[in-house]
């Protein structure tokens, strides 16, 4: 599987992005557990 990484204008709002998706995963398997 090969992920898409676009240019770096929007790297920054991609990483962001990303983060954001895995902090709030995080505190539901948080709260859940």
């Amino acid at each position: 599987m090969r992920i898409y990484v676009p240019r770096k204008r929007k790297t920054r709002k991609y990483a962001k992005r990303q983060i954001h998706a895995s902090l709030e995963r995080w505190i539901s398997e948080t709260r859940c557990g």
